[in-house]
C-alpha cells in the first residue's frame, strides 16, 4: 500500500438493482483503504430491493434512496429522457454535500460493479490532486479520435480541500448540468461534461484513458460494459447481466493483495462459475495481469462477423486511444 498520509475518504456508491456487487465494492473499498479513515454510502434506487436477512451496516456506513429534484411541470419530460442518469447525477451532488459537510478529503465515486483491486494507484491519484490543486479526477473515453467524449462516472473523485469544492455542488437543477446538451443519447456523461464545463480549464485531471483498458476478450479499448479492465489504475468495472463475466471478475479478484474473510463475501464469488464456453487465459501486463478468454479461429470469426452486422445496423464506433493531456 502506498506511504501516503491518512486520510478522511467519503465512498459514494450508486446500487439499482445489484446489491451483491454493492457489497464486494464496498468491503473491497473497506480492506484496501484500512489505514485511512473511510465512509461507504449506498444509494440504491429503491430501498426495498435490499436483502432482509443482510446486515447492511456490515458494510455501508450509510444507506439512502436515490431521488430526483423537484422541477416545473414543462421541464420534467427532459429528465424522464434519462431517468436512471438524473437519479444518478443527483446522487452525487447530494453525497458530494454530505462528505462536504462532514468535513472529508476526498468523495470517490463508484457503482456496483466498480471495484478497486488494489488501493495504490487511485492513493497516487489524491496524492497528485493535493499537489496540482485538481478539484476532478476522472477517467474518459472517446470514439471517432477523441471527436466524440465521454466521461466516466466509474472511478470518479472531487478533491473536498480544493477552494472551488464550496461550489461544486451547490448548483441548481436548472443548470446545464442537470439540463445538458444531448441528454438523450449521453445521458449521465453528458451532465459530468457539463458539470466539469462550470469550472476552471485547470480544475481537472484526466487520469486515465479507456482505450488502453482491456475487455473480457482482452483487447484493448473496453467499453464501459459488460467489463473493462483498467490494468493501469488496478481498477475493474463488469455488469452483472452479462453473466460471461462471472468466472473472469473471479480471475481479477484473485490479484487482491488479502484474503477474503467475510463468509457472505466469499459465499457470493463462490457461486459464480469458474468457466465459461472458452478457455481463460492470462497475460502480463506493466507488472499486472489481463484475464481474458482465448477464442479459436471460429470463434473469432463469429464474433468479427457478429460485430459487423452490429455495427451496421447501430453505427457502432470503435473507441479510440488518445493523448489525455489534450482534454483538460
Amino acid at each position: 500500500m502506498d506511504k501516503i498520509k491518512s486520510l478522511k475518504i467519503f465512498f459514494s456508491i450508486s446500487c439499482h438493482e445489484a446489491v451483491d456487487d454493492a457489497i464486494i465494492s464496498s468491503y473491497l473499498v473497506k480492506k484496501n483503504f484500512k489505514n485511512h479513515k473511510i465512509f461507504t454510502n449506498l444509494t440504491i434506487t429503491k430501498k426495498n430491493s435490499l436483502h432482509k436477512k443482510i446486515n447492511y451496516s456490515n458494510y455501508f456506513d450509510g444507506i439512502t434512496e436515490a431521488s430526483v429534484p423537484n422541477i416545473d411541470k414543462n421541464l420534467k419530460s427532459y429528465y424522464f429522457q434519462n431517468i436512471g442518469s438524473i437519479r444518478l447525477f443527483n446522487s452525487i451532488i447530494n453525497s458530494g454535500k454530505v462528505a462536504k459537510k462532514k468535513n472529508y478529503d476526498f468523495i470517490i465515486y463508484l457503482n456496483s460493479g466498480s471495484w478497486i483491486i488494489n488501493s495504490s494507484k487511485i492513493l497516487k491519484i489524491l496524492n497528485i490532486m493535493s499537489s496540482k490543486k485538481y478539484l476532478f479526477a476522472s477517467r474518459v473515453q472517446t470514439f471517432l479520435n477523441g471527436k466524440a467524449i465521454y466521461f466516466d462516472d466509474h472511478f470518479l473523485v472531487v478533491n473536498l480541500k480544493n477552494k472551488l469544492s464550496s461550489k461544486t455542488f451547490n448548483i441548481s437543477p436548472y443548470s446545464r448540468a442537470y439540463l445538458p446538451i444531448d441528454f438523450f443519447y449521453g445521458g449521465i456523461h453528458k451532465n459530468l461534461f457539463s458539470w466539469y464545463s462550470m469550472f476552471p480549464k485547470n480544475s481537472l485531471f484526466v487520469y486515465s484513458d479507456l482505450g488502453h483498458a482491456h475487455d473480457e476478450y482482452g483487447k484493448a479499448g473496453a467499453r464501459f460494459i459488460p467489463l473493462s479492465w483498467d490494468n493501469d489504475n488496478l481498477l475493474l468495472h463488469s455488469n452483472s447481466r452479462y453473466k460471461h463475466v462471472f468466472p473472469l471478475r473471479k480471475k481479477y479478484l484473485s490479484l487482491l493483495n488479502f484474503n477474503i474473510d467475510d463468509d457472505n463475501i466469499a459465499n457470493i464469488i463462490n457461486s459464480w462459475p469458474d468457466t465459461w464456453i472458452y478457455k481463460i487465459k492470462k497475460t502480463k501486463h506493466n507488472n499486472s495481469f489481463i484475464f481474458f478468454y482465448d477464442l479459436n479461429l471460429i470463434s473469432k470469426l463469429k464474433i468479427k462477423i457478429k460485430k459487423m452486422l452490429i455495427n451496421k445496423i447501430s453505427n457502432y464506433y470503435p473507441v479510440s486511444k488518445i493523448k489525455i493531456g489534450k482534454i483538460s
